[in-house]
């Protein structure tokens, strides 16, 4: 991991079959290497599984892994193709790491739980979606819907104000 962080290179660092003890050291070893700020080391949190069933994708470690300071994304195993990915961006996840085959009936581990071309630009299509939908989060009204409140808003004594 030194050795990594000489190369002063962006790192994406997979954490499939690690505990947080061995990311912590490898994060250390990799900042004693090297000089290093947060944006330059993403962590993957990773399941080592080909495929991973959906039940132990186990997302809410993007959370546990955010706590680290560094951004966070994830490398999906799953046979999902849409819906793991677009939860991991909610959850926070900056980066999504899914296989990519353009013969899923080719022989190796990998094809069969691999998206063809129609089914990323289905995953990016989506996630894409799910990063819009997640706004800003501050409450305010919309111009649209401000433009409902004198049709659809009802006062204490349920009628509509100014009727």
């Amino acid at each position: 991991m030194e050795a990594v962080g000489k190369t002063k290179l962006p790192i994406i660092l997979s954490t499939g079959m690690a505990t947080e003890v061995e990311i912590k050291k490898a994060l250390g070893d990799i900042v004693w290497g090297g000089s290093y700020h947060p944006w330059d080391i993403t962590l993957l949190h990773c399941v080592s599984l080909y495929p991973c069933p959906i039940e132990l994708a186990n997302l809410n470690t993007i959370k546990t892994l955010k706590k680290f300071g560094y951004p966070v994304g994830y490398s999906d195993h799953t046979l999902s193709v849409v819906s793991i990915p677009c939860a991991a961006v909610a959850l926070g996840a900056t980066v999504i790491e899914k296989h990519f085959t353009l013969n899923r009936y080719a022989e190796g581990p990998d094809h069969a739980m691999s998206l063809g071309p129609y089914q990323f630009s289905e995953m990016v299509r989506e996630i894409r979606e799910t990063e819009k939908a997640l706004g800003n989060g501050v409450k305010t009204i919309s111009e649209q819907e401000a433009a409902m409140i004198p049709r659809v808003r009802k006062g204490a004594d349920g009628k509509q104000p100014g009727l």
